[in-house]
């Protein structure tokens, strides 16, 4: 009888010991991943009398901007993840992410006018699995505070009714960008010529770049 208690006392301690090293296990396991995805831009250049709803509305008495002449070279974008928060990189200046373009741009409609630029590779942005918004694309001529903002893409806005600038790209901003896991996302962005003068039609208070 004695040796049975003993049996059973060892299988007793063994039992333990697997338990406790079993909640050991769970326990060291990495519980949250971080699975990340990436975002490539490219941007189009959409002309505003040519838009589908320049044929809608009659836009004759209004004042449409000028393209400036200098050559694109930077994207800059803010974005903001599920919870409100602005997206930081180590290129983030405030909020804001300088993406470098291709040295080439696209001519699309063979007017001989240059009208799409995309990312460099290297400029790729890569975040973790969420749903974000862009918030903010402009165009730039360079980097830093003296960059001239060439052309940009209008945000919501009940302001302005008819003439606002949201009704002439086919989706302003804030545009929705779900990151899934290993996929590299390429977001293409409509954008117009821009001038400080039309800031508040673009959707944007009248001190913006």
């Amino acid at each position: 009888m004695n040796t049975i208690y003993r049996n059973l006392n060892i299988i007793v301690v063994l039992a333990i010991i697997l338990t406790s090293c079993t909640k050991e296990e769970v326990q060291i396991q990495p519980e949250q991943q971080l699975n990340k995805g990436s975002i490539s831009f490219g941007s189009i250049l959409s002309n505003l009398r040519n838009s589908e709803n320049s044929k809608l509305i009659d836009i004759s008495q209004l004042e449409i901007p000028d393209c400036k002449p200098n050559r694109p070279l930077i994207m800059r974008v803010a974005i903001k993840d599920s919870k409100g928060s602005w997206v930081h990189l180590t290129n983030s200046e405030n909020h804001f992410i300088d993406i470098k373009i291709k040295q080439a741009g696209v001519d699309t409609n063979n007017d001989g006018e240059l009208d799409s630029w995309f990312a460099q590779e290297s400029d790729q942005i890569e975040l973790s699995v969420d749903t974000y918004t862009l918030e903010y694309f402009a165009v730039l001529d360079k980097s830093g505070v003296d960059a001239q903002v060439l052309y940009l893409t209008p945000r919501k806005s009940e302001n302005y009714g008819a003439f606002v600038f949201q009704n002439f790209v086919k989706e302003s901003l804030p545009l929705d960008i779900p990151i899934r896991e290993g996929v590299k996302h390429y977001v293409p962005v409509e954008v117009l010529c821009y001038n400080r003068r039309f800031a508040e039609e673009f959707g944007y208070s009248s001190n913006s770049n």
